[in-house]
């Protein structure tokens, strides 16, 4: 978590964080891909961050585009995205046309394919009895 000016821990604007995450994608550029991963590097597991930032560009901008097509809210860059993943010699559903976009999208297509899931019947909750272990008489000495 960043640090107040006081020394406290200050929770992280998720808020902003997913602003500026879509303000990136759009921008479609591994540049500002670096510069956002080293504003958010503490919002990463440890490390993750860093060698993001040192991959190659051709690299990031797969990245980038997986971002666009997994998100509904950025339809107005799947067409820019499908295009980087195409040169990239990337396949996938998500390429084919008419393919649904997102990934909730890709699990409806999937449950779609493979039918109705059927759930297992619940079973009862059955009471266990514990047998008591048997009562010793007790003898003349413990009276």
């Amino acid at each position: 978590m960043r640090g107040a000016p006081d020394g406290s821990a200050v929770p992280p604007d998720l808020g902003r964080y997913r602003r500026e995450l879509a303000a990136m994608i759009r921008t479609g550029s591994a540049g500002a891909y670096r510069d956002f991963l080293r504003e958010w590097s503490d919002l990463h597991q440890r490390g993750v961050a860093d060698r993001l930032i040192t991959m190659d560009d051709a690299s990031l901008m797969v990245r980038i585009a997986r971002m666009a097509l997994s998100d509904q809210t950025l339809s107005d860059t799947h067409e820019w995205a499908r295009s980087v993943l195409v040169e990239a010699g990337v396949t996938g559903p998500m390429l084919a046309p008419g393919a649904p976009e997102g990934r909730a999208s890709q699990l409806q297509a999937s449950k779609v394919r493979s039918g109705p899931r059927v759930l297992p019947q619940a079973r009862r909750a059955v009471r266990m009895r514990v047998a008591r272990p048997p009562r010793l008489a007790k003898s003349d000495d413990q009276a």
